[in-house]
Parts: C-alpha cells; structure tokens; sequence
C-alpha cells in the first residue's frame, strides 16, 4: 500500500533559531518566511496476514519519508537546513476476532517498534525510538474490554540538536515534553452503556453509548541531567479520565462514525493543569 500526500497550506513556512537578547541570552526564536508552507510525505505499507483458527495475526511493515520547508539553524551555524526525516516501523499483532457487540478484542497483544531519523545526516536533529507493548483482555461483565500499554522511547540527540516530536503521545490532559527517556503506561476500561438502535429517518442511526475510563503516567527524564552541577529528578505526569461516547451511522453508510466527550484530571500537577474538557470525533472506514 502507497500513501502520496502534498499540503500545501495557507500559513507560512517558519525558520527556528537562537537568537541574543539584550542581556545577551540565548533565546529560542520562530520567525515566518514569506513562502506558503508545504508538507509533503510518503507512506508505504506492507501487510502479512497470518490469521488462521478464530485469531487474527498479523506483520505490518511501514517506510515513511517527510519533507517540509519549514527550516531551523543550529547554534553558531548559519546555514539553513530544512524538516525531512525518514520513519521505520514494524508491527506484530495477535488477537481473538471481535463480536459485534465487543468494544476491544477479548484476548491479544500488539508489539509495535519505530525509528525515525535524518536520512542524509545533515545533522541538527536527532533520532528517536520507540518501541510499545498493547494487551488486551476480558473486562469484568459482557462486552467490558481491558487494553493495557507500555512504551518506551529514547532519543540521541548531541547538545546542540533539536528534539523532535515524541513518537509515544503525553498523557491525556498533558502537553507533550521533548526528553532524551520516556516511560508511558496506560489503561483503558471500555464498556457499553446503551444500545439504543434508534433511526432517526434515513438520516442518523444510534447504535450505542459507551464509557472508557483511563489513567495514563509517564516518567519524563529531564533534559540537561544537571544544572549547575546539580541532577534534576525525572518529571512525572499522571492523570486519570473518561471518555463518553456516542457510536452511529450517517445517511446508511456502513462506516461508523463516533461523537464524544472527554474529561481528563492531570494528578500530578506540577505544571498548574487544570482538569481539561474535550470534544471528540471519530469516523472509520476499515
């Protein structure tokens, strides 16, 4: 599979740098360039499918190449180098096929490995890594399902590089915190609330409510280790949430479509985070 993608956007492209200020420090400056942005990718994807006796299995490999013109200047340098990088990834899964009614698989796991670096070795970014462990198990009533993960991720990056975007996502009501080490772990409990099998004409039809309760923690390690000669302890971030969710379809279509709302409470407040509110939406075409 083949996936070509060319955005062309109405902001402008950014140049990222080090700048003095009047006390002569150096700060973390992003100017616009008179140019529109353009981001340009391409996918591909090679599935393996393994399934056999009432079990899914499968080997997913993924390349992927990015390009933009955004640029940054590293520091003393005034050559300017733009955002391209190239993403590897493999993926085993192993899980029991779903019933209708099954908001995740009964029993299975999904091992899943990343790497994303500069192809070329222009330097000014570093690489990143990661690799996550996703199980799945029974819940404690019909249809109730469990998901676990475990991830962790690690860049290699030089004093002067810049970080580059996490691989694994921060904790729900979180911002995401560039680090050299990365330790994240969640838990969903999704269960059914209502099947109302409503129709709405031939407009909408409600299939079901459904709750996931969630708590996600991340243990950040702290970038530079020392400050003046002293060690900064590791940052952590834990929070705890639900999801409410309403599933339907539109016009008779046989995609479902997922509308909701989320309430996430960071517990480990150390950045003064107040509880966030979101709305969700979701539509699926698999």
């Amino acid at each position: 599979m083949f996936d070509v993608k060319v955005d062309i956007n109405d902001r402008y492209a950014t140049a990222t740098g080090y700048r003095e200020d009047r006390n002569n420090t150096l700060r973390l400056v992003r100017m616009n360039i008179k140019d529109p942005y353009i981001n340009s990718s391409l996918r591909m994807y090679f599935p393996f499918n393994f399934s056999s006796g009432g079990w899914q299995r499968g080997l997913i490999l993924q390349l992927e190449g990015r390009l933009t013109n955004d640029r940054f200047y590293k520091l003393n340098d005034p050559v300017a180098r733009y955002y391209y990088y190239a993403v590897g990834g493999v993926s085993w899964y192993e899980r029991m096929y779903m019933g209708a009614r099954e908001l995740l698989p009964r029993w299975g796991y999904m091992l899943r490995a990343q790497y994303l670096s500069d192809p070329f070795g222009t330097g000014g970014i570093g690489d990143v890594g990661m690799v996550q462990l996703t199980t799945y198990s029974p819940g404690l009533f019909r249809n109730n399902g469990l998901q676990l993960k475990a991830g962790y991720q690690w860049q290699l990056v030089d004093d002067d590089d810049y970080f580059l975007s996490n691989l694994l996502p921060a904790p729900r009501g979180y911002f995401a915190t560039g680090s050299k080490r990365m330790l994240a772990l969640s838990a969903d409990y999704k269960f059914p609330l209502f099947y109302p099998d409503y129709n709405l004409s031939w407009v909408v039809f409600f299939k079901r409510i459904q709750m996931n309760l969630f708590s996600d923690y991340t243990r950040i390690s702290r970038y530079p280790a020392t400050i003046n000669g002293i060690a900064r302890p590791p940052l952590h971030q834990w929070s705890v949430g639900a999801d409410l969710l309403i599933d339907y379809h539109i016009f008779r279509f046989d995609f479902p479509v997922q509308t909701g709302v989320r309430y996430a409470q960071p517990i480990t407040n150390n950045e003064g985070l107040k509880p966030q509110i979101e709305l969700l939406f979701n539509m699926s075409f698999n």
